[in-house]
């Protein structure tokens, strides 16, 4: 791209559960329940059954809770080979 001066960009640089960004991130605990939730087909005369399977108020703030902790960059994993596709190399922390 750049030899063609093609401007580019990667995004986003963090993703959960996937190595197809520069870092991922893990699921917290109870996370699973929240994206079944909210995949659920939303619409009129469906809000009373859609509400039963909602998951607990604590599992839901759990999981947020875990999330603001996961997504912290010294709590996520560098993905090497995502940055070696795009030229860049990792760097500790140390350096």
């Amino acid at each position: 791209m750049e030899k063609h001066d093609i401007g580019w960009a990667f995004w986003p640089y963090k993703k959960m559960a996937k190595t197809s960004a520069v870092v991922t991130i893990t699921p917290p605990e109870g996370w699973d329940q929240i994206v079944a939730f909210a995949k659920l087909p939303r619409g009129t005369g469906q809000v009373e059954e859609r509400l039963k399977t909602r998951p607990d108020q604590e599992i839901i703030n759990k999981a947020f809770d875990g999330l603001l902790q996961n997504i912290q960059l010294q709590q996520t994993q560098i993905n090497p080979g995502y940055l070696n596709a795009l030229g860049l190399k990792s760097v500790s922390a140390s350096e």
